[in-house]
């Protein structure tokens, strides 16, 4: 997992921008394809959660909007940091659920 806050999306799609960064980082191991990113973009008051096919069962599009939306009224309120620290315990929270369904 990677979190990028950045100054500005440079013009571009918060989409197009994390795809493009995911890709070109390389996050996540090549073979399982699970990486994940997590784009803020406080200036552009955007965010996005990128996931490797290999995690999209575990983090699917409708679990990553419940954790942006609940990140959201930490930004509102200026709190960028709690708002990412509520994003990255509810990611952690999620995939080891997952690892620990897996072991057993």
């Amino acid at each position: 997992m990677v979190v990028v806050t950045t100054p500005s999306l440079e013009g571009k799609r918060i989409e197009d921008y994390s795809l493009a960064l995911g890709r070109g980082w390389g996050i996540g191991d090549a073979e399982r394809n699970d990486g994940l990113l997590m784009v803020v973009a406080p200036n552009e008051r955007q965010v996005r959660i990128e996931v490797g096919y290999g995690l999209e069962e575990t983090v699917d599009d409708v679990f990553a909007k419940e954790i942006i939306v609940k990140m959201t009224p930490h930004f509102s309120e200026g709190r960028f940091h709690e708002g990412i620290e509520t994003g990255i315990d509810l990611l952690n929270a999620k995939l080891g659920e997952t690892k620990m369904k897996e072991a057993a």
